[in-house]
């Protein structure tokens, strides 16, 4: 069956539609609300010729669809009210607010069901996989640069010096003229992040457009096994599955116990004759001998038989002898991603902060635009905070390595950008990476050993060679290693040996030619600067900015659930994530809507 894409530019008005015959009070009180912000900003926004056209049919004779728009604002929907997906398909068909909201007022016959978007969701998936892009997370990063955009704008009418508004405008040159007209005369769908905002002059201060990220760790939607719950449970579920698959006479006579609904309790809790590592044992022995035992008979690729084949590589180690295997211990080195319970394969096992998570790993990147007057006694005038970049892995995925992936999608700046970041955001990999966006790494600390700060008064070329010392000597000769880690310079021995930075430069001495020859890892260098800026005032105000993103955290916990996602598997979650990232972007831009009309933020209701 194959679906088409559905018109909806010559939808007519219903002559049944129930807005129409509101009061005029509430018809007012429905245009002002959250509904018609809503849509005008969302729903009308996502255009499914633009991406989505390629999940459907091109054939004139296929059926219709449901328009993208609805199906995308449906789900935001559902993250923005924290209510089941359910419950808004419900509610779209009797609560005009949803109608307003999703554009379907004039609908006879609301379109969509739960099966509509799980379909949806299936060939959005299915692209990916063949393609390598995600529809809904573009789709969700370009609404969120939107936002920010839109946040720009506001910011740069309430502050710039626009011309023609009766400011003195003699200072502005014609690159700062046109460059305010480019952003005052903006669409929704222009990135003005790609734009140098920070030149543009303002009114006793000027605009300031800073990055910051961080990560938190939440729980799958799983029960936590113990090592004989798990490979009992992976033994059962292979079981199980030839009994379906039509070959159960393999596996009912050395296995027919696991087909008791009774013994998973008989087995691992009744039965006191044997002990706990005994039971484990024999499990291990039994998971073997069912490997053996099915293998070839058309489950081999299953993810039943392969979860069998994980828990025994991750949880035995061979016997010394050769026969058999055993369970490892805490001197067998363990492997990275261990399976914590074959419902969610994908979840991990990770401890921090003297807690432990069994599950996944959402990492966000927030932009925020803020007014600095030049009078450091005035307060800065801080706009709403924008989710640019939402991502989910497993939960032993580092930070940076997950910071690098969501720089990569980021355009390359027009002015050099601060990334606030605690200490886990550290590695040359990350730092190149946001070099070439043009992005400088601020770490609010660092984990490991204080390098000496003299490092970072070494200065360098464009080659990447020594030039001059900490006291500025300019040095005999310098070189750097094919690696390009490490540099060494040679210096006048009399410069050397009197220096007082002469240990923090590893100075060694070759008195015989009268030359001293200092080495320098570059990535401690890099270190010397970071600690230099953590330490100035700079940094102190960096870090505190950098706190601000902990509310992100707390808020996804505490409202939007990230706990408690009711799905298995990261392909399941993410998009989750992804709306909750539109959820929160989408509120601070309804708050920014009724601050520019003068109504207080407060009164806003979603």
């Amino acid at each position: 069956m194959s679906f088409g894409i559905r018109n909806y530019s010559a939808q007519q008005m219903s002559i049944i539609n129930n807005i129409q015959y509101m009061s005029d009070r509430d018809q007012r009180a429905l245009k002002l609300g959250w509904p018609t912000m809503f849509f005008e900003n969302i729903t009308s926004q996502i255009d499914q010729d633009r991406k989505f056209s390629v999940l459907y049919s091109d054939n004139a004779a296929s059926r219709p669809s449901v328009a993208t728009p609805v199906l995308l604002g449906a789900e935001i929907l559902a993250a923005m009210r924290n209510e089941p997906l359910e419950e808004v398909i419900a509610a779209s068909r009797f609560d005009p607010r949803y109608k307003v909201a999703l554009g379907v007022e004039n609908d006879l016959v609301v379109p969509g069901s739960l099966r509509t978007h799980q379909r949806f969701q299936e060939r959005v998936r299915n692209y990916e996989a063949e393609h390598g892009v995600n529809l809904i997370m573009d789709e969700v990063n370009r609404l969120s640069a939107s936002i920010a955009s839109t946040t720009i704008q506001f910011a740069v009418e309430e502050h710039a010096i626009v011309p023609g508004s009766g400011v003195d405008v003699s200072g502005l040159d014609q690159k700062q003229s046109e460059l305010i007209k480019q952003v005052l005369n903006a669409d929704g769908n222009t990135d003005l992040m790609g734009l140098p905002i920070e030149t543009i002059p303002c009114e006793g201060g000027h605009l300031e457009i800073k990055l910051r990220a961080d990560s938190l760790m939440f729980c799958g939607c799983m029960q936590v096994l113990n090592r004989q719950q798990l490979f009992y449970k992976v033994n059962q579920r292979l079981i199980l599955a030839c009994v379906d698959f039509g070959i159960g006479d393999l596996v009912e006579k050395p296995f027919g116990r696991y087909l008791n609904k009774d013994d998973y309790n008989a087995f691992l809790y009744s039965n006191k004759e044997l002990s706990g590592s005994k039971k484990l044992q024999i499990l291990i022995d039994e998971s073997i001998s069912l490997l053996d035992t099915v293998r070839g008979h058309g489950l081999d690729d299953t993810p039943d038989f392969q979860n069998v084949e994980r828990v025994l590589e991750e949880q035995t180690v061979e016997k010394s002898g050769g026969k058999g295997r055993r369970p490892r211990t805490k001197e067998d080195p363990w492997p990275k991603g261990v399976l914590q319970n074959p419902t969610d394969p994908d979840a991990t096992y990770r401890r921090k902060a003297n807690k432990d998570y069994r599950g996944y790993s959402g990492s966000f990147m927030q932009v925020t635009v803020s007014f600095v007057p030049d009078n450091k006694d005035e307060e800065a005038t801080v706009y709403p905070s924008i989710v640019l970049r939402s991502r989910v892995d497993q939960n032993n995925v580092d930070d940076s390595v997950a910071c690098e992936k969501m720089i990569e999608t980021l355009p390359e700046q027009p002015v050099e950008r601060n990334l606030h970041a605690d200490g886990a955001y550290t590695g040359e990999s990350l730092t190149k990476t946001a070099k070439a966006k043009n992005i400088v790494i601020r770490n609010s600390d660092l984990k490991g050993l204080d390098v000496p700060d003299a490092l970072a008064d070494i200065s360098f070329d464009d080659s990447g060679k020594i030039c001059g010392c900490p006291l500025g000597i300019i040095p005999w000769d310098s070189e750097l290693d094919p690696l390009g880690l490490k540099a060494k310079a040679t210096f006048p021995i009399l410069c050397c040996q009197s220096c007082m930075y002469a240990g923090a430069c590893k100075a060694t001495f070759a008195p015989t030619k009268g030359i001293a020859t200092i080495h320098v890892k570059l990535s401690s260098v890099e270190r010397a600067k970071q600690q230099r800026w953590i330490s100035s005032e700079e940094g102190i105000d960096g870090g505190r900015y950098r706190n601000g993103v902990e509310c992100l955290m707390s808020l996804l916990r505490r409202y939007y659930g990230i706990d408690r996602l009711g799905v298995r598997g990261l392909e399941l979650i993410r998009p989750l994530v992804y709306f909750m990232q539109a959820a929160i972007n989408i509120k601070q831009l309804f708050r920014l809507i009724l601050r520019k009309k003068g109504i207080s933020p407060r009164s806003l209701v979603v």
